[in-house]
């Protein structure tokens, strides 16, 4: 090898080049066996003819070629993937010893066409005629509709190799003029069938980028729709239609949008196809609706637990602010004048707003738990999203996940199983005896009908198990069109790996709840140094016990019917709901002002955290709620001034204690 690449050399003079394109791999490995050599580039190994510099094979690799040996007369590729790790695999006669998923990295997809990107696309085909790109650069200069532009296609396909090669070849046969759309569709049949041979799945194609550099139709559903395209968005749709699973939204979404389009365009009949079609597999489930309202909530992040914090602020200004006069008074004749006991204001409301603030503390503390659960489970593994998780970086991260429990042990069991362990595979489907996923995959393992009907035990209408036993269709379009006579196993969608890596949002509230300390003093997201937020931890942790104990605490008679000081009806006036803080609608009406107050606030300052309403919404939805305050604060103010007049009239006594003149 040289700088210009390999070089063929026969009596000390050089009679061929071999050279590669910038971007398109590394040349890594040499390994010369009689006439033919072994030359590693990129994910390729191409078997060059060392007397002219031919390519006549390429084969195929999981991941970068680093090093070509070879042992007992085999070829031996190492591979270094994007994690660092290194893998080995034989070279048969009949090409890589084993079918493996590829590196997860998105260069690797754009490798052969880079290395394409020559300035005579024909006359590189002379020395590599195994790369289907030079094929379809060959026939875009060829005359439309000639015999040669169709030999080329016809070429390019032959060599396409991969899910991904022929996926990205159908994308540019459908920008031809005029679409190439049989040979695109040709293209995708491969490409499909490749995909599933190497044992990935649809539902977990969740990760759109990398489905997007694989060339997968779903994107150009989306661009075909978006400039208006109806017979490009015809054929794109039919493929989205394979893939398509409530797993990833994104697909049956391009369905749903299709539909619309079809709609539109009078094609009525055509419009409920493709709506029913986008619907198929879902369904509501109250399970999995409360599990995304759980997320949903989660993401909301600080900023949500500081909106609660505002509305709980607050609610104890206007509450210390609204009950002084009667604080004073008690605490006048009993002689305290530790400033202490002002702490103790909130034994002075009535048990409604006590409990209102122990609820918000709750909320709080539940929102922290959740968010935290939510950044866990936003942070899965990038190669868990590739379609499969038997490629190596994928396996690596399942081998570092922490924890016990029968999500991570179908997981496990999951990825073991594709990736051909099958021994490790059943060991972690047993230690998940009661998950039906699991229990189904173990009886596909071992070929025992008996545990399809225990997974139809646990978990009736379990589709895979349904079909397992011949009583259901196959649950994968997919598999049913490229392995139709293949057991159906239950794929881990992103839900399952996210419990795997982040535990339920119940084990996250119960955390919480029934260990605090542990909960949030490990709780995800904390950008402020550690002893600070121990700090804070135990400051609302005090907070808490300190309103828990209030909660008890006998209320004053004094403070049953009190005046108010001004600032109290100042504060209600501006703090929304602090002044029907003993009604339910009071405590919405609050934590509604914080959070639209404290999202408005995001879009004029960096708070680290980015606003996620509009903040024309904000502004509007703050002057409702100042209006419906507005109003509500008249009519308890009326209420308040005849409660007042009636103290006055009926309890002088008291009314002079707090300060006012009786009678009036």
């Amino acid at each position: 090898m040289t700088d210009a690449g390999v070089v063929g050399v026969q009596n000390g003079s050089t009679v061929w080049t071999l050279g590669f394109e910038p971007g398109s791999g590394e040349t890594a490995g040499v390994l010369q066996s009689g006439t033919e050599a072994y030359v590693g580039h990129g994910n390729s190994l191409l078997v060059v003819d060392a007397r002219t510099g031919v390519i006549h094979r390429r084969y195929r690799l999981p991941a970068q070629v680093s090093a070509v040996t070879s042992s007992a007369g085999v070829p031996v590729v190492t591979m270094t993937y994007s994690n660092g790790a290194e893998g080995r695999m034989g070279i048969l006669p009949s090409g890589p010893e084993s079918l493996e998923p590829f590196d997860v990295d998105p260069k690797l997809y754009g490798w052969l066409r880079t290395e394409a990107a020559v300035a005579d696309p024909v006359a590189r085909l002379s020395q590599d005629p195994t790369n289907p790109w030079l094929y379809l650069e060959a026939a875009r200069a060829a005359q439309p509709g000639s015999a040669a532009e169709a030999d080329y296609i016809e070429g390019a396909l032959e060599n396409a190799a991969t899910f991904y090669e022929g996926a990205q070849l159908a994308r540019e046969l459908m920008r031809f003029s005029p679409p190439q759309n049989q040979a695109a569709a040709s293209a995708m049949y491969a490409a499909f069938g490749d995909f599933v041979a190497r044992g990935y799945r649809a539902p977990l194609l969740f990760d759109q980028s990398l489905a997007e550099s694989y060339g997968f139709p779903l994107g150009a559903l989306k661009a075909a729709l978006g400039r208006g395209d109806m017979q490009g968005a015809a054929f794109w749709a039919d493929w989205v239609y394979l893939l398509a699973t409530p797993a990833v939204p994104e697909t049956q979404a391009a369905l749903r949008e299709y539909s619309t389009y079809l709609r539109a365009d009078d094609q009525r009949e055509a419009a409920d196809r493709w709506l029913e079609r986008s619907r198929e597999g879902g369904g509501f489930d109250l399970a999995s609706s409360v599990r995304q309202a759980a997320l949903d909530v989660g993401r909301t992040g600080w900023y949500g637990v500081a909106a609660l914090l505002v509305a709980l602020l607050a609610l104890y200004v206007a509450l210390a602010a609204k009950y002084w006069r009667p604080q004073s008074v008690t605490l006048r004749r009993g002689g305290s004048k530790s400033p202490l006991a002002r702490l103790f204001f909130l034994r002075y409301a009535t048990f409604t707003e006590r409990l209102v603030a122990v609820l918000l503390l709750a909320a709080a503390m539940a929102l922290t738990g959740l968010q935290g659960w939510a950044r866990d489970g936003d942070a899965l593994p990038g190669a868990w999203g590739s379609g499969s998780l038997a490629s190596v970086p994928a396996l690596d991260a399942v081998a570092r996940t922490d924890g016990h429990g029968p999500a991570v042990a179908f997981v496990r069991g999951f990825a073991e199983q594709m990736a051909g362990a099958t021994d490790p595979a059943a060991e972690a489907y047993r230690a998940a005896p009661d998950d039906a996923d699991a229990v189904n995959n173990l009886g596909v393992l071992q070929d025992d009908a008996a545990l399809f009907r225990r997974a139809l035990d646990l978990k009736p209408g379990l589709p895979a198990a349904n079909f397992n036993l011949r009583q259901g269709p196959n649950p994968s379009r997919l598999l049913a069109t490229f392995a139709p006579d293949a057991k159906a196993l239950v794929v881990p969608d992103e839900t399952r790996l996210r419990s795997a890596v982040a535990g339920s949002f119940q084990g996250a509230l119960a955390g919480v709840f029934t260990d605090p300390w542990t909960a949030l003093t490990g709780v995800a997201g904390v950008n402020v140094a550690h002893w600070l937020w121990l700090v804070i931890v135990v400051a609302f942790l005090l907070i808490a016990l300190l309103n828990l104990v209030q909660l008890v605490l006998p209320r004053p008679r004094l403070a049953r019917n009190a005046p108010r000081t001004p600032l109290y009806h100042l504060l209600a006036l501006l703090l929304p709901g602090t002044g029907q803080a003993d009604e339910l609608w009071g405590v919405l009406l609050s934590v509604s002002w914080a959070i639209f107050g404290v999202d408005a606030l995001l879009h004029y300052f960096a708070l680290g955290a980015a606003p996620t309403i509009g903040l024309m919404t904000d502004l509007i939805a703050l002057g409702v709620i100042y209006l419906v305050n507005l109003v509500t604060f008249f009519v308890e103010l009326a209420s308040y001034g005849r409660r007042m007049r009636a103290l006055k009239a009926n309890d002088p006594e008291t009314a002079r204690a707090f300060g006012l003149r009786a009678g009036g």
